[in-house]
């Protein structure tokens, strides 16, 4: 990929994230718009041209940590804890 696309996804990233950090409330990014390859395009557009530039399947998974209740590896889905355990550190 071509460090250009490179510098335009990171740029709307950029844009999105600034969006939601200056308003005072909490802001959904896949609602904000950027622009760039001529039009407004959303968080949920903007997802889908990033994997297509890392060459990831569209459910490719975000990058995991390790569960901070069990200590399983690589098992985060959303917040500290993994669906293996469900927060109880039984897994």
């Amino acid at each position: 990929m071509p460090e250009d696309r490179n510098a335009v996804l990171l740029r709307a990233t950029y844009d999105i994230l600034k969006q939601c950090q200056e308003g005072p409330y909490v802001i959904d990014p896949m609602t904000i718009t950027a622009y760039y390859d001529g039009t407004h395009c959303d968080g949920s557009c903007l997802l889908g041209d990033i994997a297509d530039a890392l060459g990831f399947d569209k459910d490719q998974p975000p990058l995991a940590g390790d569960c901070k209740m069990c200590g399983g590896a690589g098992r985060i889905s959303y917040g500290d804890t993994c669906k293996q355990c469900d927060g109880t550190g039984n897994s």
